[in-house]
C-alpha cells in the first residue's frame, strides 16, 4: 500500500471525503470497490486501501471464499460514482499547448478528419463516441476565443452568427471544406488497399501459416493494389442485378486493352 502521508498530501479529497463516512458505510464502499476483508480493516487503513485501488496504486482483490460471506448494505451507483470521479479528477492530465494561427488550422483538420474517421458513419446519436462532444468543446473554444479579424485569416469566408450552435456549424462546414481533397484521396487509397487486399486473399488464401503461401499473398495485396491505383475504375466492371432481390451481383476486373496497358 503506498504511504500514507502521500496519500493523503496527493488525494485530499477524496481522502477527507471518505473520512466523512461512519466505519460501516465504508466496509461496504470497500467491498465495492474489491477490497478483500474489509470487516478486518480499522477506518484508517480502510481508507488508505480504498484510495489505494481506486487511484490504481494497488490492484483489486478478488474476495476471498473463506470464512463467512460480507454483509452490509449495498451502496447506491450515483455514490460509488462520485467517488470514481474524485479518483478520476485526481488522474487527469492537464497539458498546455502553444499554437500559432498557421498551426492551429492544421490541428483544426486533423481532428475533424480523426472524429470523421469514428463517428462519419455513426446512423444514430446513441452510437456517437464522446470524441464528437470532445471535438465540439475544442471548436466552440477557438470560435469564442478567436477575433473575427483574425478567424478570417484562418478559415476565409467564416461569418459570425447570432447563436454559438450556428457558429458551429457554419464553422463545421468550413472545416469539411478545406479537408476534402485530404479525405478523398485518403477515401480512394483505402478502397483500392481493401479491394486489392480481397482479391489477393480470394486468389491465395492464407489459412494456415506456410511462408510460400504468406509470401504469394503479400506480394499479390501489393501488385493488385498498384494496379488499382494506376488505373482505378478502368479495369472495374460491376454488374448490378435488375431487381433488387437478387442475390447475385457481380465484379468483374476487365482486362486492359493495348492503349491503357501503355498508361504508367
Amino acid at each position: 500500500m503506498v504511504d500514507k502521508e502521500f496519500i493523503k498530501e496527493n488525494c485530499k479529497e477524496v481522502y477527507n471525503y471518505l473520512k466523512g463516512k461512519g466505519v460501516f458505510e465504508l466496509r461496504c464502499i470497500g467491498h465495492a470497490f474489491k477490497i478483500n476483508s474489509p470487516t478486518n480493516c480499522k477506518k484508517e487503513e480502510l481508507i488508505l486501501r480504498i484510495i489505494s485501488v481506486g487511484m490504481g496504486f494497488a490492484p483489486s482483490q478478488e474476495s476471498s471464499n473463506r470464512g463467512a460471506p460480507f454483509k452490509g448494505i449495498e451502496i447506491p451507483e450515483t455514490e460509488l460514482d462520485k467517488i470514481r470521479k474524485m479518483f478520476n479528477k485526481k488522474k487527469e492530465i492537464n497539458m498546455n499547448i502553444t499554437i500559432n494561427q498557421k498551426d492551429y488550422k492544421y490541428f483544426l483538420q486533423c481532428i475533424y478528419l480523426g472524429n470523421l474517421v469514428i463517428n462519419g458513419n455513426k446512423d444514430t446519436d446513441k452510437e456517437i463516441t464522446a470524441h464528437n462532444e470532445f471535438v465540439e468543446d475544442i471548436y466552440k473554444k477557438f470560435i469564442e476565443s478567436m477575433p473575427e479579424h483574425q478567424s478570417r485569416f484562418e478559415f476565409k469566408n467564416f461569418k459570425f452568427e447570432d447563436s454559438l450552435d450556428r457558429k458551429l456549424a457554419d464553422f463545421c462546414d468550413l472545416l469539411s471544406d478545406s479537408v476534402d481533397e485530404y479525405f478523398k484521396a485518403f477515401q480512394e487509397s483505402l478502397f483500392n488497399e481493401l479491394l486489392a487486399n480481397k482479391i489477393a486473399d480470394t486468389i491465395y488464401p492464407v489459412s494456415d501459416y506456410d511462408e510460400e503461401i504468406v509470401c504469394s499473398n503479400l506480394m499479390a495485396k501489393n501488385y493488385y493494389y498498384k494496379i488499382l491505383q494506376n488505373y482505378g475504375d478502368k479495369i472495374i466492371h460491376i454488374e448490378i442485378p435488375q431487381h433488387i432481390e437478387s442475390n447475385n451481383p457481380k465484379i468483374i476486373i476487365k482486362p486492359l486493352d493495348d492503349d491503357e496497358k501503355r498508361v504508367n
